[in-house]
């Protein structure tokens, strides 16, 4: 009786360590499992972000190519996030010291100490400001009639160009000497 006692208790501690077991053993796995997915989409989709987006001012690759800015160009030469990293390293160093900071500096070191990240130009950059400024109503254009209407903006540039030339033609000779007037006899009989 001991011996049955003692092999159902067994048996029940078995499985019990068991079900038990293989339960936690599968909760932290799917756990683990579930973690490193989500870190992985998280990645993947920090590197879509940074394929489509510049890195600093966050303007995608579509608004970049509709003023005609290479997005490789544009983070290379206009928006590098070294040159930023390295700037805001700089006004670190400086603010240390007892030397004063200037404006744009002592701008960048109080965002920095306060946690702000307002120096950084948000959706936007110099050159698609320049772009932009003769070109502000191109943006309520639908994407699809961009072309056109950039042929109609080529088409007004052109005809002002020719209304200019025009202009200068009629100055040079208003301003050219004037000579005497030739003087057309009537015709015969008209008196």
């Amino acid at each position: 009786m001991r011996r049955r006692a003692n092999l159902s208790r067994v048996l029940v501690q078995l499985a019990f360590f068991i079900l038990v077991t293989l339960l936690l053993i599968n909760v932290f796995t799917g756990i683990i499992l579930d973690t490193f997915s989500s870190l992985r989409e998280e990645l993947s989709g920090r590197k879509e972000k940074e394929k489509y987006e510049c890195f600093v001012c966050g303007v995608d690759r579509t608004t970049l190519d509709d003023f005609g800015i290479d997005k490789e160009d544009h983070e290379t030469h206009e928006h590098n996030k070294w040159d930023y990293l390295l700037y805001l390293d700089h006004v670190r160093s400086r603010a240390s010291d007892v030397a004063p900071l200037t404006g744009v500096a002592a701008y960048v070191a109080a965002c920095d100490a306060a946690g702000d990240h307002d120096w950084l130009p948000l959706d936007t950059s110099f050159r698609l400001e320049q772009l932009a400024k003769g070109d502000e109503k191109r943006t309520n254009v639908s994407h699809d009639l961009r072309p056109v209407y950039d042929t109609l903006l080529a088409t007004q540039a052109a005809v002002a160009r020719l209304r200019d030339d025009v202009a200068a033609d009629v100055r040079t000779a208003l301003a050219a000497p004037r000579q005497k007037p030739i003087r057309v006899p009537p015709p015969a009989g008209h008196l």
